[in-house]
């Protein structure tokens, strides 16, 4: 095998394990993402209950 080959595929490598980084990047977002809205939930379902508290008393 030429050098030229090895390095060229080692390139390439170097690039898929880049490409693959960036998607659990943006899996890692993305996960950000629905745990923002999970506690945004959360303060809407505490706000809700509030109310249900106040218009029974």
């Amino acid at each position: 095998m030429d050098i030229e080959v090895v390095i060229a595929e080692d390139a390439i490598q170097k690039t898929k394990v880049a490409e693959v980084e960036d998607i659990i990047m943006a899996q890692d977002t993305k996960v950000d993402m629905v745990k923002d809205k999970i506690s945004t939930l959360q303060v809407m379902v505490e706000i809700t209950e509030e109310d249900i508290d106040q218009r029974w008393h």
